[in-house]
């Protein structure tokens, strides 16, 4: 997977509506800013009696994650080579020729060589609205939910595609091994089974685990390759885990009372039930997950906060779940269209906060269970904790002479509520 590595890491393909980077103001936090931040404070005064502005998101020159490949159509063959179908099944006897995005060949067993069976299945995930089998505004953010459900309980592995995991044994299907990867917005399960001779059947002769598990491998780098994805697997090592998970006793005292009041109005309603979910959603996706979230609305203002975090025991499984969904929503967030050429639009990832982080902002944006307009939104993955901050305007208050937000005033409130929140989860 792929993962924020600071102002070096590669640029993503990336036409964009957005603005340019290079166009927009980026403050590196100087001597009064950083004796605030330091000091545990957000909201500030000024020698004059006025608010001191709040903490701009500090942005990476450049995308950090990468936007493709975007594959169109699945490669004839399904990417396997000439080459690697005469060495893995010889003889080889053609069971689906690609159509629907599904390959097989077989061998049948003989008294001289034994029975040969490979299979690929491929699954180009669209995006768009309207578009049948889209899941959600990104094709590579609906490839990775596509890839959860078929990467259940799979042993990592490195070198292929953008993500992969492997099975040693399928169960119902003895000597069959099989590899399922990502490579954008590829999803594809390469199975491999070696059985005996004819004149062997009945004798429990057990092949080589490691000539299965090659012979997949290697037909799924061809898949890989011929998209122009990482071609390359092997068995991966497990990380050593990051420390557990920091929980809050309660959510509604991460955020300085001092910077709600100023976000939100003075004397707003806090909702401090910590069981309302991830305000955007798909914590599930992450396993065993706990989130704790808080709510503070107004006449006409809405912000919410929410810890979600992995209590996976396996080692790897919690950094790459929350990775996982981390990098989603990222792609969700990049992707997202605006309903008009007009509207106002940001999406940035972010420097210094956390392990990876952006914010983002669509005039005319809606999300379900919240009543904010275009809410202004920063996730930030902190070890195995995403960071969810949402916060924007109440329509309702536009007849009462309320204001909604600005692009500006929606991404700054948003993201000087996030830092407290990530604070607490490093400290």
């Amino acid at each position: 997977m792929s993962e924020d590595k600071g102002p070096d890491a590669p640029d993503g393909a990336r036409p964009s509506s957005v603005r340019p980077w290079w166009r927009r103001r980026v403050v590196v936090a100087g001597g009064a800013a950083v004796a605030v931040l330091a000091a545990g404070a957000v909201v500030g005064v000024r020698a004059f009696g006025g608010p001191a502005p709040l903490p701009e998101p500090r942005v990476l020159a450049r995308d950090p994650v990468p936007a493709g490949p975007i594959v169109r159509t699945a490669p004839a063959n399904c990417g396997i080579s000439a080459k690697t179908l005469a060495d893995l099944v010889p003889r080889t006897e053609v069971d689906g020729a690609g159509e629907g995005g599904g390959c097989a060949w077989s061998t049948p067993a003989t008294d001289a060589r034994g029975m040969r069976d490979l299979s690929v299945d491929l699954t180009v995930v669209p995006a768009g609205p309207g578009v049948p089998g889209a899941i959600g505004t990104s094709a590579i953010g609906g490839a990775i939910v596509r890839y959860r459900a078929a990467a259940v309980a799979k042993d990592p592995v490195a070198g292929l595609g953008d993500e992969a995991s492997a099975t040693d044994e399928v169960p119902g299907a003895g000597n069959t091994h099989s590899v399922v990867f990502r490579a954008g917005n590829l999803v594809a399960t390469v199975q491999y089974q070696i059985g005996d001779r004819t004149a062997d059947l009945g004798r429990d002769r057990s092949w080589s685990a490691r000539a299965i598990r090659d012979g997949v491998f290697r037909a799924a780098a061809d898949v890989a390759a011929s998209v122009g994805a990482p071609a390359a697997p092997r068995t991966a090592v497990a990380p050593a885990g990051p420390a557990p998970a920091v929980f809050p006793t309660r959510m509604c005292d991460v955020v300085p009372k001092a910077l709600r009041d100023r976000l939100v109005d003075d004397g707003s309603d806090v909702d401090t039930d910590t069981d309302g979910g991830d305000p955007l959603g798909a914590a599930d996706a992450i396993a065993g997950h706990r989130t704790a979230s808080c709510t503070w609305s107004s006449d006409s203002r809405h912000l919410t906060a929410a810890i979600t975090t992995s209590d996976a025991t396996e080692p790897g499984a919690a950094v790459r779940d929350v990775t996982s969904e981390y990098l989603r929503r990222y792609a969700e967030a990049r992707d997202e269209p605006p309903i008009s050429a007009h509207d106002a639009r940001y999406f940035h990832a972010l420097a210094g906060l956390g392990d990876q982080g952006f914010c983002a902002y669509l005039q005319e944006s809606s999300y379900p269970g919240l009543p904010a307009d275009a809410p202004a939104r920063c996730v930030v993955r902190v070890g195995v904790s995403l960071v969810s901050i949402t916060y924007g305007s109440i329509s309702d208050a536009y007849d009462q002479d309320g204001e909604p937000l600005t692009e500006q005033e929606a991404v700054g409130g948003a993201y000087a509520a996030a830092l407290p929140v990530v604070r607490f989860l490093r400290d």
